[in-house]
């Protein structure tokens, strides 16, 4: 993936690189062991932002995902990148071209690769499987990667100290 990411940077004008293209490079391109070729891009970065920096170093992240009310198709993925100053992406796939060669799935891609690395966390309202599943179609990422980052689901988090709190359970039993 790195190799293709180069490849397709290299051939994206200038006036159309901003700071989520360069911190896509860059993460794909360490993702990927091309060390020598991740910082000659970092260098040749003319304004290296605070995004950058933070956003190479983030190793916590949330996901929630939202279905269109109607008929329950896949709408929206929201990922934060947990930080003193977090940075928020969403990706609403009803707008997303089928090509396999767009350059904002490619960006997807990396971003969730970027992601799902071992030892980053990843914190989510229910099952992580179960939120990404329905998203399977647009091959952002393979279900095998899931496996590496740390998963946290808050939805059991949230019962367990509820019931704690108010010795009721989310169901109205007694703890």
């Amino acid at each position: 993936m790195g190799i293709q990411a180069i490849e397709l940077y290299q051939q994206i004008s200038s006036e159309l690189i901003n700071e989520i293209t360069q911190i896509c490079i860059l993460n794909a391109c360490s993702n990927s062991g091309l060390v020598h070729e991740t910082r000659s891009i970092f260098e040749n970065i003319q304004e290296k932002t605070t995004k950058i920096y933070t956003t190479m170093n983030t190793k916590q992240f949330t996901i929630d995902t939202e279905s269109d009310i109607y008929i329950y198709r896949p709408a929206l993925i929201q990922i934060e990148f947990i930080h003193k100053i977090s940075t928020i992406i969403l990706i609403e796939v009803c707008h997303l071209s089928k090509s396999e060669n767009s350059l904002i799935l490619w960006l997807c891609r990396a971003i969730f690769t970027y992601m799902f690395q071992i030892a980053n966390i990843i914190y989510s309202w229910g099952d992580l499987n179960d939120e990404l599943k329905r998203f399977a179609p647009y091959r952002f990422f393979a279900f095998s990667q899931l496996k590496e980052p740390i998963r946290i689901n808050l939805q059991d988090k949230f019962c367990e100290w509820h019931c704690g709190l108010v010795g009721v359970n989310a169901y109205g039993g007694q703890k």
